[in-house]
């Protein structure tokens, strides 16, 4: 389906549903290696090649991930890995320790660290996952996705980029050290776009669904 037949900052995007959990939402590497090389063989096959997972699941650090996502980003797909929900150090979570992927935390309305977000070094940007005003869920799935969507309009907006030079447009968009709660040394960065009538605020909401713009 495309995203223009509900609602969001991509909407002529096609999103691909691609399961690797079973029905006790349990996946094996296999799965995964399987999923993803799906994507990366759609991804080749495609004529724009402007793909983008999102990988909102984590489990111990796998040697075997970080290189399937080495693989993607080779390849030139963007991914975008949900830092994770406890409250533990990222760089032990995969698929967002892996290096080239852009890995996403929460943060809340008062532009702190989510009490459940993990942490630690491996973060490379902060998005709304907490308290948000435009949506029901919260977590650090919710965070990724403003970060898909926001690498969606930046591609429809402007032009594709490599993985690592997107991840650096992105960063520039993003607002420096205003995230507390953090002992973390790193600057920090919170997602903030603005693109033409599209600005994504602090609570994450987007002004021109609101009208504000």
């Amino acid at each position: 389906m495309t995203t223009e037949t509900i609602h969001g900052v991509a909407k002529l995007a096609n999103i691909i549903n691609v399961r690797i959990f079973d029905k006790d939402r349990y996946a094996e590497d296999s799965a995964i290696l399987k999923g993803v090389n799906y994507v990366i063989n759609a991804h080749k096959n495609d004529i724009k090649k402007n793909s983008i997972i999102n990988m909102s699941f984590g489990g111990p650090y796998s040697e075997t991930i970080a290189k399937l996502v080495k693989k993607c980003t080779n390849n030139g797909i963007h991914v975008v890995a949900t830092a994770g929900n406890d409250y533990s150090d990222t760089c032990s979570v995969i698929p967002a320790a892996a290096p080239s992927a852009i890995t996403v935390a929460a943060s809340d309305k008062l532009d702190q660290i989510a009490n459940f977000s993990n942490y630690e070094s491996c973060i490379d940007i902060y998005a709304p996952g907490n308290n948000n005003n435009s949506i029901i869920f919260n977590g650090t799935s919710i965070s990724a996705l403003y970060v898909v969507g926001t690498v969606a309009l930046y591609i429809s907006t402007y032009s594709n980029l490599h993985p690592s030079n997107m991840f650096e447009a992105i960063i520039s968009l993003a607002t420096k050290n205003i995230i507390t709660g953090i002992s973390s040394r790193n600057d920090t960065y919170f997602m903030r776009a603005i693109f033409g009538n599209l600005l994504l605020t602090e609570s994450g909401m987007l002004l021109d669904e609101l009208g504000v713009l």
